[in-house]
């Protein structure tokens, strides 16, 4: 009897779905300078992924929702921020599994 409540169990186990984590996340842009370019870098990668913004001006004081979840898992990045002045600004693994906003002041 035990031996099959055990295994009843273990095929509960097996049967639960896994919950994956969703890399989405809000940037907010806290400066006073517009974002015109925002990219992602999967946490030791070298190479920066397409502009999430599109050629669009994420402006002073507002947010945006961005989706890197591409199926991967992967929640750990490296992020970029290009203002309109031509400064930038680079933050070194984020997971934005967790962290659901970035703030950049």
């Amino acid at each position: 009897m035990r031996v099959l409540l055990a295994l009843g169990f273990v095929s509960i186990l097996a049967a639960a779905p896994v919950t994956a984590q969703e890399a989405v996340f809000d940037v907010v842009n806290a400066t006073t300078f517009g974002i015109v370019g925002f990219y992602g870098s999967a946490d030791g990668d070298v190479s920066w992924e397409e502009n999430v913004l599109g050629g669009q001006t994420l402006a002073p004081s507002a947010s945006l929702s961005v989706n890197f979840d591409n199926g991967s898992g992967v929640c750990v990045y490296d992020l970029r921020a290009v203002f309109d002045d031509g400064d930038e600004t680079v933050m070194q693994d984020v997971d934005v599994c967790t962290q659901k906003s970035v703030t950049l002041n």
